[in-house]
């Protein structure tokens, strides 16, 4: 179960990174095709922070290991073969005491 969430997390955040750098992009393609070459200048400057930002982020969920891919695992141990041979575990009763 914390593996999902941990999982689903990750997607949400990866996706949620994705439209802001399709944001980013966009935005410099308008200042490239709009602006004049001081305002493509200055533009790109904040533009390549937010990009430092996003990329220290990326860094920072290979460090932590967000990106490593969880296997799990099961082995069955074989003396549970024993088990099988059960048809019960007990029984339940209901008892009821007239006062």
């Amino acid at each position: 179960m914390k593996v999902n969430l941990k999982t689903n997390k990750l997607e949400a955040d990866l996706s949620q990174k994705t439209k802001y750098a399709d944001k980013l992009q966009d935005s410099i393609t308008s200042v490239k095709k709009y602006g004049s070459n001081l305002q493509a200048y200055m533009g790109s400057k904040l533009i390549e922070a937010d990009v430092e930002k996003e990329e220290k982020y990326l860094q920072t969920l290979i460090k932590d290991g967000s990106f490593q891919q969880n296997i799990l695992k099961c082995k069955i141990d074989d003396t549970i073969g024993i088990l099988s041979s059960i048809t019960t575990f007990g029984f339940i009763s209901i008892e009821l005491w007239s006062s």
